[in-house]
Formats: structure tokens, sequence, C-alpha cells
């Protein structure tokens, strides 16, 4: 029964552990995009406007840095990904103070973007790499549990350095980026299958990519799914000040998230384990939609508090499961290009939520914003679950992708030492 409860650190893969230390030191030092804006407007003299449009540029740039990223896992390989795209992001961000105009820093905002999301498809299809189907899932979570660790404690201490120097951000951002290189320069070794087996390479091109409809499917409906996520960044705190609320009562409520994250993140995927997984998934959409739904009806603090609650258990549930299926529906050879896609999805709901959002809230006001909201990702959960079948059908049928899924590769290979054992 403990078992159930408490999280299971064993039989991960020491490269697994090394990618979550990489990627909570680079979270810890994600310093610079939350801070932006203010920066602009304060230090740079930008008007609000302005500052959004090189918001924008960064959204745009991430949009791209999927399938870019997806595509140069599956060619060149997940670890010169990781590094090439590390490596350009911190001296994409060291150099961003250096700009002096709009376009300059239009254009530097698109580079950091690109640059600095290009990783993710290759960290995930590394994990997927080095940890058997079956703990996929536990190990997603625990990822993104550093993820939350690390901004929930980056936070106050890029709170403190904005005050002190808004140079040393940016330094300081850079230099966490590149020691998560020198973990990954100095304790992985690639994973990428046709690599490490020394096979003929399979390419499976993006158009190839585009007629799976299943997957095409999956991806278009997380899209609703991320649009109201991303809600919370930018449409949530302007509804709440409407009602009242001051910045520092916004600050503690947000706060909620990443602290119930680092708190129950490993837990909720342990609980999560032996049930179906597009399940899951569904059922967290659906939390996400009621804890945004419920802010159609919010005033008070108390009530957002709730909503904040609901849906961080949505996203807990739904996030890391969402990325372990993108990984098990991908053959091996193209699970980067498949991840690199459906980060794309994410990447689109940054550049169209905070626009549609806005225009729903001050033509309508909140409560058709937040109604919208909980209509769109209800339907999405409905399409998930829907897909049940005919996802389990195609992971339980397809030979080769079921060959792929079976082929948990030796720890060994893709790590300098030899990995802790597996249960």
């Amino acid at each position: 029964m403990w078992r159930r409860i408490f999280p299971d650190w064993r039989g991960l893969p020491r490269a697994f552990w090394l990618v979550c230390a990489g990627t909570f030191v680079n979270k810890f030092g994600t310093f610079v995009l939350p801070f932006l804006s203010i920066y602009l407007t304060q230090r740079r003299e930008f008007s609000p406007q302005e500052a959004g449009i090189v918001a924008s540029f960064f959204g745009i740039g991430s949009l791209v840095a999927g399938p870019l990223g997806g595509v140069l896992a599956d060619r060149i390989g997940r670890r010169r990904t990781i590094i090439a795209s590390l490596g350009f992001s911190a001296i994409a961000v060291m150099l961003l103070p250096l700009a002096r105009t709009l376009p300059h820093f239009a254009t530097g905002a698109f580079v950091l973007g690109m640059t600095g999301d290009m990783y993710r498809p290759a960290v995930s299809a590394l994990v997927a790499d080095v940890v058997s189907p079956d703990a996929r899932p536990r190990a997603y979570a625990f990822l993104y549990w550093a993820v939350n660790l690390g901004v929930a404690c980056g936070v106050p201490l890029a709170g403190a350095l904005a005050t002190f120097s808004p140079r040393w951000l940016f330094l300081a951002d850079g230099a966490t980026s590149l020691l998560f290189v020198a973990i990954i320069w100095a304790g992985v070794r690639e994973t990428r299958p046709a690599e490490r087996a020394g096979e003929v390479e399979a390419r499976v091109s993006s158009p190839t990519i585009l007629r799976d409809t299943l997957f095409l499917g999956f991806v278009l409906l997380i899209f609703p799914m991320a649009f109201v996520f991303d809600q919370h960044l930018t449409n949530l705190p302007i509804d709440m000040t409407d009602h009242g609320l001051n910045a520092r009562q916004y600050g503690l409520l947000i706060a909620i998230n990443p602290a119930l994250i680092v708190v129950l993140q490993p837990t909720m995927g342990q609980v999560a384990r032996g049930f179906n997984r597009l399940g899951v998934l569904a059922f967290g959409a659906l939390l996400i939609a009621i804890g945004f739904g419920i802010n159609a009806f919010a005033s008070t603090i108390p009530i957002y508090a709730i909503s904040v609650v609901i849906w961080t258990f949505g996203e807990m549930f739904a996030l890391p499961v969402a990325t372990a299926l993108v990984s098990d529906l991908a053959p091996g050879p193209a699970r980067g290009n498949y991840l690199g896609i459906y980060q794309s999805a994410w990447g689109a709901a940054n550049m169209t939520a905070p626009a549609c959002g806005a225009f729903l809230l001050q033509r309508y006001g909140g409560s058709m914003l937040w109604s919208a909201c909980f209509l769109l990702c209800a339907g999405a959960a409905g399409g998930l679950y829907a897909l049940a079948s005919p996802m389990k059908r195609r992971l339980g049928q397809d030979e080769s992708i079921g060959q792929s899924l079976r082929a948990s590769p030796p720890a060994a290979e893709a790590c300098a030492e030899a990995p802790a054992s597996r249960v």
C-alpha cells in the first residue's frame, strides 16, 4: 500500500537523474523571462505594448524550437542537441542586455526563445531512451517535479538579483545553462537508438509524421488544454486585479501552484500508476477545465485559491502523462520529431492564449472568458478519453512501435559510469 502512496525512486538509471539534476539547475536559473517585461518597461523605458512585442517574438522562437529541436534530436542526437541548444541559449541571454532598440530586443528574444526551448524534445527523448516504457510516466513526473522545484527555489533569488543589478539576471541565467551543458557533457552519452545499436538509421520525416492521424488528433486535443492552462500567466492576474486583488495577493495565490507540485508531484505520479494513462490525462484536463471555470464565479481570495489548487492537481496528472504517451507513440528513430511536434502545440498556445484571452476578457468580461475556458478544456478532456481505445490498439498491435517500446536500452550505454540497478 505504501508503494502506492509514496514516490518510488527505484530502478531509474543514472543518466535520468543527471538530466533531472541539470534540469533543476537550469530552471533554478530561469531568471530573465519572469522579469523581462519589468526590465524593458522600467530600465529601458519601453512601453507595455513594445514589451509585449518582444514577448511575442520570444513566443515565435519557442514555437519554432519544438519541431527544430525534435528534428535535430533524431538527426544529430539527443546529447548534441541539448548541448548546442543550451550553449547558444547561454550566449543569447548574456548578450541580450547589449541590445538598444526594439528591433534588437525582438531579434534577441526570438533567438533566445528558439535556442532556449530547442533542448526540450531532446531531453524528453533521452528520458524515453533510457527508461523502460512502464516507468516513463513516473520518470516524467520526477522530471516535471525537478522543473518546478528549480523555479520555486530560483524566483526569490531572481527578485534579489533584479533589485541589486538587472545585469546579474542575464549573467546568472546564462551561467546555469552552461552548468547544465557541463553535466550532460561529462555524465551522459548519446542515447539515440539507431546510433547506439549501430543500425542503418531509419529516418522518419515530418511529412510521414503528419500522416499519423492518431498522433495528430492527440496533439490537436492538447492545444486547447494548453491554451486554457496558459491563461494563468497572462489574463488570470488581470482578472484578479479587476476584482480588487493586488500584486502581492496574486503572487501568494500563484505560489500555491509550485508549492503543491514540489510537495506532491512524485506522489501523484506514483498514485497514477496502474490506471489507464489516457484516462489519467483526460481526468487531469477535466480538473484544469473545472479549476479555470471556477474563476467565472470568483471574486475573493478563498475562491481563487480553490481554483489554483484544482487546476494544479490537473496539471500534475496531465502534463507528465502526456509526454510519456507521445514517447510511447513514437518509433525510436522518430521520437525527437514526435516530441518536437507535441511541443509545438504548447508553443502555439503560448502565442495565441494571451491575445485571445485578453480579447474575451476586455470585450465580454471574466465570466465569458472562464466559461469559454471550461467548455474548451472539458471538450478536450472528452476527446482525449475517446482516444483511449484506438490508442490502446495502436500501442498493443503496432509491431514496429511495440518493439521500440520494449527495447529499453541498457542505461550503461547512456552514462559515463554504470547506473543504478533496475527493479
